[in-house]
């Protein structure tokens, strides 16, 4: 079960930056196992024989030319494309995973908050982020179940004692 947040990234570096301090941030939220991004993905680096597994990058770029320089390569990596980032690298992805035992509506709905309330604090003007996947879909179907609920309950009970009262027509018998 994960929540993923999909956020327009461009290459540029204030907004690489963006998404590692996301990133970071998420993993401090309630319920979570472990949180995929740029900034903490690990890949295959190297040629030839000399090949090691690593970060994809150790820090956000802070010049457009090293944003540049990330883009082509993330952009060659066919495990990325379309996976995390998408193929025009105006969007990518940042997979936040929940724990097994936070299947519930109350932990999935302190999850999905706290993941609004990080993006909405770090999210820059020029953004736009979008929280999707099973958790978010179950919380938002919870709330508005609630809400329907609320409002519907108690009009769905005077039309079942209106209908009994004219089928009936005691009060007697309603009771």
């Amino acid at each position: 079960i994960g929540t993923v947040a999909m956020v327009e990234v461009r290459m540029l570096p204030e907004l690489l930056a963006m998404v590692e301090e996301m990133t970071r941030e998420f993993e401090s939220a309630p319920h979570v196992h472990r949180v995929i991004s740029l900034s903490n993905i690990s890949v295959a680096q190297g040629t030839g024989t000399d090949v090691h597994i690593g970060p994809l990058m150790d820090d956000a770029p802070e010049t457009q030319s090293e944003a540049e320089k990330l883009g082509r390569r993330v952009l060659d990596d066919p495990l990325l494309v379309p996976n995390l980032v998408s193929a025009n690298s105006k969007a990518t992805a940042i997979l936040v995973e929940l724990d097994g035992e936070s299947n519930d509506f109350i932990a999935k709905s302190a999850h999905i908050n706290a993941l609004r309330e990080i993006s909405s604090r770090l999210k820059l003007p020029s953004t736009k982020i979008r929280i999707a996947g099973a958790p978010a879909v179950d919380e938002i179907f919870y709330r508005l179940s609630y809400h329907d609920s609320v409002l519907f309950g108690p009009l769905i009970l005077l039309v079942v004692l209106i209908s009994t009262l004219v089928v009936f027509r005691r009060w007697t018998a309603i009771l």
